[in-house]
């Protein structure tokens, strides 16, 4: 019973997240709109001055003891996850106004397709959000 409304919360809390982001959208004007498609449009290449920044971040792996965990807790963690994997799309629309699959399948360097994947679009967000791509402009005010 317990394990029931857990769940339940959790689909709650995810389809409030949803209605409150679908609601907070506010439409572009005709010209920015088709700014970013011509700007998707576009090859991205890194910019000179980005590349000593692609190593700024580092691996780590996380690891947790769950033993002491019940089965229902061991389910709710996958529920979590779950759920962070929803809000991690969620941030994406909130942060870059293009097309995410667009943008990545544009950068053929692997280190470079992380850099923008860790920092939700082509802005980084180490560095005053400033473009480390070609043919982008400055993150658009608002964005995350």
């Amino acid at each position: 019973m317990k394990l029931t409304n857990n769940k339940n919360l959790l689909a709650l809390a995810v389809l409030s997240a949803l209605t409150v982001s679908a609601c907070s959208q506010e439409s572009q004007p005709q010209s920015t709109a088709t700014e970013t498609v011509a700007a998707e449009s576009s090859t991205y290449q890194l910019l000179p001055d980005a590349a000593d920044r692609l190593d700024i971040y580092t691996n780590v792996d996380l690891t947790a003891d769950l033993s002491h965990l019940s089965d229902n807790q061991r389910t709710m963690i996958g529920l979590l996850i779950d759920a962070s994997e929803i809000m991690d799309q969620l941030f994406w629309r909130q942060a870059y106004p293009g097309d995410r699959m667009q943008l990545l399948g544009q950068l053929a360097d692997p280190k470079v397709r992380k850099f923008a994947m860790i920092n939700y679009g082509p802005w980084d967000r180490l560095d005053s959000n400033t473009p480390f791509l070609t043919n982008v402009e400055p993150k658009p005010a608002g964005a995350n």
